[in-house]
């Protein structure tokens, strides 16, 4: 009975976990279709003016001064009442010196090396091949497992297959899929595989 009650309970929190993914992604869909509707009627009062599609050529002022402030920010030290690891930072750069580190060296290296293991294994299997039983399959069959560890058992498979492909997919799809389908499909199947990474990754 134990066993039962586990495996309503997980189905439970599955449910939940869906709804409230459903729900956000529907919110999220109607402020988004609310913001076009909007956005269409601006353009619409507007009417077909040349100038609007023409890009702004307003230039900041300040855009040299920040740009030598970022290449300097190593050698400027001073004094300030912020209380923090980065109160001395004019311009944190560390997002900026992660996406250069993802787009030359993570993804092109990680495709390396995703592609070397599965080599690896395809070379194992056809070397090794299958491994036989000696004496041969039996007619008599045991019950090795309960049914709970079972379901835990292919819920976490299942996901992890999910996880991996969607985790390949959100880091390697730019470079692999974007030149086979375009931006539009992948931009499409990059959002559905975001969404299923974000809310099965806790799962």
């Amino acid at each position: 009975m134990d066993t039962v009650k586990r495996v309503l309970l997980f189905c439970l929190v599955l449910l939940v976990m869906n709804a409230t993914a459903i729900l956000s992604s529907s919110v999220y869909a109607a402020g988004g279709a609310a913001n076009e509707t909007q956005a269409a009627r601006a353009s619409k009062s507007l009417g077909n003016n040349a100038l609007l599609n023409q890009p702004a050529s307003v230039v900041n002022p300040a855009t040299d001064l920040w740009r030598a402030v970022r290449q300097r920010d190593a050698n400027i030290s001073g004094r300030s009442q912020v209380k923090g690891p980065d109160a001395g930072t004019l311009i944190n750069t560390s997002g900026q010196e992660w996406r250069d580190f993802r787009v030359a060296k993570l993804v092109p290296y990680g495709l390396y090396l995703v592609g070397g293991v599965l080599l690896i294994i395809a070379l194992f299997r056809l070397i090794r091949g299958k491994i036989k039983i000696q004496a041969g399959r039996s007619t008599k069959r045991i019950s090795r497992f309960t049914n709970f560890q079972r379901f835990v058992h292919w819920s976490v498979a299942i996901l992890f297959v999910i996880l991996g492909l969607t985790g390949m997919m959100i880091t390697f799809g730019r470079t692999l899929l974007v030149p086979l389908i375009g931006n539009e499909a992948f931009g499409v199947i990059a959002g559905i595989g975001k969404f299923l990474h974000d809310y099965l990754g806790p799962v």
